[in-house]
């Protein structure tokens, strides 16, 4: 018999017996009492499971908290992702995806789902049939269930790593050379030892020298998945003491080294009288004096108080979606319009505080840097000016650019 196929009949004698379930935040003490007890009901029961009664509890007891059969994987090396389409399981681990399988029926996911909006405060059902929450580990989770999703239960669970990669890890990663031509095929040894902090390839080391000096308002954009956070969190090593920092979210996902942040979440879905992310921004910009303001995505309230953060004389920086370093400023510019300022003077705006953007990319699991370009203001005919910095796939004109580049913000 398969092992979930009694998972029915377990969940209705342990709520008939009264055997408390543990919650998200319980003890592993309170997990083991709970697992005994199920183990106890398959022995009386006499259930067959194919496994001694203990181990078939474990795995029925975790199917009956947390995230049932999908919390194994938030744990496992390299697993940034965990996907679930009608029941069939797949992760991405570093930037590949990998099939797990069908690892439960599909009501199992839908009771999951329904786990997690229950964690989160929410109610999944018929005129609101999705949930996007935190996890108790910080995993952000989503789900879509029917009728809204028309083949089963979906869910995406964003897992991040528990510490925050540095330039060097990243260097390790190869997040700093130039795009591959063919899939990377590195062995795992030549991933263990790093360069040296002074040894760090240019890009790295330009960027560590703008969060040093708190130098330049920064857009990180790229695709989903293509490392912005990472990135963002790696040059936030670099931000000194002394600089007065707020971070804003809709997700607490940054992880910040500063010693005294204000940080501030503002979730998604949000309900009843629950501040917006206009008015907490709006206070945060004009009332608690960042000297650097790190919104953790623009999506869409975000962008017109970043707009006026980054025009009243404060640094910010934030990552942000799109297919280069160009279409990540017409993509600001389109999330700044619900402030309802003409499309002009957004762009004078966008074109007068935002200083870098940094375009990851990600290619057969590796991500990278792309490029990085300065912003110069508006032309004659009032496009964007950009002068590149850095491209890969170039030649190395563009790496002696952001040599200099370099040099003249160390002297400074």
């Amino acid at each position: 018999m398969d092992l979930l196929s009694v998972l029915p009949v377990v969940q209705e004698q342990v709520l008939s017996r009264g055997i408390p379930v543990p919650g998200w935040r319980d003890t592993e003490t309170e997990h083991r009492r709970f697992a005994s007890a199920v183990a106890q009901v398959l022995t009386e029961l006499r259930l067959a499971t194919g496994l001694p009664p203990g181990e078939a509890a474990k795995v029925l007891a975790r199917a009956m908290t947390g995230i049932g059969v999908l919390q194994p994987l938030l744990g496992q090396d390299g697993v940034e992702e965990v996907i679930v389409r009608n029941g069939f399981v797949q992760v991405e681990r570093r930037g590949v995806i990998e099939n797990v399988g069908s690892l439960a029926p599909d009501s199992h996911f839908e009771q999951v789902a329904r786990r997690a909006a229950d964690l989160g405060q929410r109610m999944l059902k018929g005129d609101r049939p999705y949930v996007l929450v935190d996890l108790p580990d910080g995993s952000r989770f989503t789900a879509i269930i029917p009728p809204l999703s028309r083949r089963g239960t979906a869910i995406n669970i964003r897992v991040f790593a528990r510490t925050a990669l540095s330039l060097n890890d990243l260097a390790r990663f190869r997040t700093f050379e130039p795009m591959p031509d063919a899939p990377p095929d590195a062995p795992e040894e030549d991933l263990t030892t790093g360069p040296e902090p002074d040894m760090l390839p240019p890009v790295a080391r330009f960027l560590r020298a703008v969060a040093e000096r708190n130098a330049a308002t920064v857009l990180v954009s790229g695709e989903f998945g293509a490392g912005k956070t990472t990135l963002l969190n790696a040059i936030s090593r670099y931000i000194p003491d002394d600089v007065q920092l707020a971070v804003v979210e809709t997700f607490e996902e940054l992880k910040i080294a500063h010693p005294h942040p204000l940080r501030v979440v503002v979730p998604e879905g949000r309900e009843g009288n629950f501040p917006t992310m206009d008015e907490v921004l709006n206070i945060v910009v004009t009332r608690m004096r960042p000297d650097l303001l790190v919104v953790g995505e623009i999506v869409r309230d975000e962008a017109p108080r970043f707009l006026d953060a980054i025009n009243l004389g404060k640094k910010a920086w934030s990552t942000i979606h799109g297919n280069d370093a160009l279409g990540a400023l017409y993509r600001l510019e389109t999330k700044a319009l619900v402030s309802g300022l003409p499309h002009t003077a957004i762009r004078e705006q966008i074109a007068a505080g935002v200083d870098l953007i940094v375009h990851m990319r990600k290619y057969r699991g590796r991500r990278y840097v792309a490029e990085v370009a300065r912003v110069e203001g508006l032309d004659t005919e009032g496009y964007y000016r950009l002068r590149y910095l850095y491209r890969t796939g170039w030649g190395g004109d563009d790496l002696q650019f952001l040599t200099k580049e370099l040099g003249e913000l160390e002297c400074a």
